[in-house]
């Protein structure tokens, strides 16, 4: 596929070319007067109906004024109620470490109370366990012991007897 290239001719003179451009600036300059009157106008035109609208609401100056003062305190209460916000997050936060340490601290209590509570089990156990046999040890030990001394044998409601050189606690068992 070939394409079709017309040669471009040179112009003929470059007086010729300067009378062109002469031209082009002319007109682009004629053009561009013309935009500038006619933005001159618009923006007097925006002028007065800015006066218009202002003479029409006196008030509207003022109601800004009011306005921004409104917007100003608004925007100093937000400021404010976003610091207590903030605030209230951060102790919020102090809260949740003092709580999470304080249940932690609760856990290692009932942990170690557990363990106690085990070994004191164990020994109450181990007692009861070892009391019919303190009894028996008691009841059979006991008496012969007590029973050398004539104050601990009238205490066991025994009756303290001497004979041929020897002492000796009886009990004496009555018939019904």
């Amino acid at each position: 596929m070939t394409l079709n290239r017309r040669p471009i001719s040179p112009p003929d003179t470059s007086a010729e070319m300067l009378e062109l451009i002469a031209k082009v600036t002319a007109s682009i300059s004629d053009r561009m007067d013309g935009q500038d009157h006619a933005i001159e106008e618009i923006r007097l035109l925006g002028r007065e109906a800015n006066a218009q609208i202002i003479d029409r609401m006196p008030h509207t100056v003022q109601d800004m004024d009011g306005m921004r003062r409104k917007v100003s305190e608004s925007a100093r209460a937000a400021s404010n109620a976003q610091q207590v916000a903030e605030g209230a997050e951060y102790r919020i936060g102090q809260l949740r470490q003092q709580f999470e340490e304080a249940e932690g601290e609760a856990w290692r209590y009932r942990q170690a109370y557990g363990k106690e509570r085990h070994k004191l089990k164990i020994w109450i156990c181990g007692t009861l366990a070892l009391l019919p046999f303190f009894a028996i040890l008691v009841a059979i030990i006991l008496p012969p012991l007590l029973g050398h001394y004539p104050a601990t044998c009238g205490a066991m409601g025994g009756t303290w007897h001497v004979e041929n050189g020897r002492a000796y606690c009886y009990f004496v068992k009555l018939a019904d």
